[in-house]
């Protein structure tokens, strides 16, 4: 499993990728430059699998984060209330999977979902419009230009109702869309795994997944650096 970060800046799109070659990355916290911009914003990203019963965690990444992007939180659309009032500081965007059926809500557990939290004291932002339930972001609104930042869970190698090579396509239209104005920072689970063949922090060979990453990024010259020499850890 992979934690991508990536950015879009001024007709190139580079990235900035944390990759555990163990068999879970569980969360990351990072605190990203991209160039003066967004100097000094914490950006979290934790696949929570499951916001009801992770919720006590999130509460201490909230602390030391002003972005929190979360994964698989698990949430029926009418329970958007619980991330809304999860913390005060905080504000929401969030998707849900297409894949439930709201009569099954406290009675079945949800599956999927994407969030992100940002801390509305220090970021003043709108939400982008994605029709994906595995995409959510916004546009942080500066005095230079507006930075986007996109929350995604690509789906994972056997999933059965979401297809890899179509969420890559509708995230591939999202960054294109918003990097005409902007630097564009990608954050979340890729599923993926990338092998030696990518660079010489890879490890084995890339899955099915991997093959697919790299491609993406290529076509849309990326670069991830975790995978090359320059990244340590």
């Amino acid at each position: 499993t992979y934690i991508i970060y990536m950015y879009r800046y001024r007709n190139r799109l580079f990235a900035l990728c944390n990759c555990s070659f163990s068999v879970m990355v569980k969360f990351m916290i990072l605190q990203l430059l991209v160039m003066s911009v967004v100097s000094n914003i914490r950006i979290t990203s934790w696949n929570i699998r499951g916001l009801k019963t992770n919720d006590a965690y999130l509460y201490k990444l909230l602390d030391e984060c002003d972005i929190c992007c979360i994964q698989e939180h698990f949430l029926y659309e009418q329970e958007l209330p619980i991330l809304q009032n999860l913390d005060p500081r905080f504000h929401v965007v969030a998707s849900f999977s297409k894949n439930l059926d709201p009569m099954n809500c406290g009675k079945k557990m949800g599956q999927g979902g994407v969030a992100l939290l940002y801390r509305h004291s220090l970021i003043k932002a709108v939400e982008l419009k994605s029709n994906s339930d595995r995409l959510c972001g916004i546009k942080i609104v500066t005095e230079l230009q507006p930075i986007h930042v996109i929350c995604m869970y690509l789906p994972q190698s056997n999933c059965y109702i979401a297809a890899y090579d179509q969420v890559l396509s509708e995230l591939g239209e999202l960054v294109q869309g918003c990097s005409v104005n902007g630097p564009v920072i990608l954050i979340g689970d890729a599923n993926a795994h990338l092998g030696s063949e990518a660079g010489p922090r890879g490890w084995g060979s890339s899955s099915l997944n991997g093959v697919k990453l790299q491609h993406f990024a290529h076509i849309n010259s990326l670069t991830i650096p975790d995978v090359t020499a320059i990244c340590t850890g």
